[in-house]
């Protein structure tokens, strides 16, 4: 009996919530989290690529020259 008196009486005042104290300044996120910078370039970024991709597939093979050598 003596070691769960001990155990519950170490235990219970861990449980029992204590009163939060207001803190004395008041707490603001930051201004920018960064988030809207992020999609911005990430939207440029992402229409430059498939920008590149539609010219790279949409390039024609030059033509070569006739032959203009001798005839065999």
């Amino acid at each position: 009996m003596s070691a769960a008196a001990l155990v519950v009486g170490t235990l219970v005042p861990l449980l029992v919530p204590l009163d939060a104290t207001p803190s004395p300044v008041a707490v603001h996120p930051p201004a920018s989290s960064g988030f809207a910078y992020a999609t911005l370039f990430g939207g440029f970024f992402g229409v430059g690529l498939i920008v590149l991709l539609w010219v790279l597939l949409h390039l024609k093979p030059k033509r070569r020259p006739p032959y203009t050598g001798l005839n065999d």
